[in-house]
């Protein structure tokens, strides 16, 4: 308001120059993401019952990848028999278009074991995806990705929030952002007495610093930490079993 008010001032001639312009506005304090309760997490898992985007979605609510990270997935990063889960690479956003880049950080590429639940949904997701490849025909894409588009090709994070919101709306759960699944995970796998430094493993942090201070909110090795936590929690199929 006040640069407003003294830009005013300076267009009238009143004022000669305006110093509140050049003066570096100090940050404000960081808005920190919310985070669900386990009934909020499995009314979310059974609302994305049958979803297109289902498998995302307990992906990202059970072991807390970033949504980039999610739409970066292969298929040759997932080894279903062995619920194992490889984060190599996440989409991002070049000039104005979605690409395959790197993670965030080093720390961000990991292994991680995935929950009973969570390989079953992706088992589902693959056979669906089989059978929309064969729907499609030749006009599918061959990328090997995990989620991408109807016709094989790179998702548009923004399509992830959009389907996301249509899911938390018919749980009752109002609009969630699908990294505030992330903050999530981390909340659910401490109320499960993981050890911040494993919460802090199974979301790719180089510390517990940025893990207690922004995704906590009560919170390559194979990270094993997260998998029977969440399976307790949340249950097959999002049912509640704690």
């Amino acid at each position: 308001m006040l640069v407003q008010v003294l830009r005013h001032a300076e267009r009238q001639g009143l004022l000669v120059r305006n110093v509140a312009a050049i003066v570096p506005t100090p940050p404000g304090p960081r808005a920190e993401g919310r985070s669900m309760t386990v009934e909020q997490a499995a009314a979310l898992l059974i609302a994305a019952r049958g979803h297109p985007l289902e498998a995302a979605i307990v992906l990202a609510l059970t072991c807390g990848l970033r949504p980039g990270e999610l739409l970066g997935l292969r298929w040759d990063d997932v080894d279903l028999d062995r619920k194992l889960l490889r984060v190599r690479r996440a989409v991002v956003r070049i000039g104005g278009t979605v690409q395959l880049g790197p993670t965030k950080t080093a720390s961000s590429r990991r292994q991680l074991r995935l929950p009973t639940s969570t390989a079953e949904a992706l088992r589902q997701h693959a056979s669906r995806q089989d059978q929309r490849r064969r729907e499609v025909g030749e006009a599918w894409h061959d990328e090997g990705l995990v989620f991408p588009t109807g016709v094989g090709t790179l998702l548009d994070p923004a399509n992830l929030r959009r389907g996301l919101r249509q899911v938390t709306e018919q749980a009752g759960l109002g609009r969630w952002h699908p990294h505030e699944l992330r903050h999530s995970a981390a909340s659910l796998l401490s109320a499960a007495g993981v050890p911040l430094e494993e919460v802090a493993d199974v979301l790719g942090h180089a510390s517990t610093r940025v893990t207690s201070q922004t995704y906590r909110h009560a919170t390559t090795p194979t990270v094993e930490a997260g998998a029977d936590p969440m399976e307790r929690l949340l249950g097959p199929q999002g049912t509640v079993t704690a």
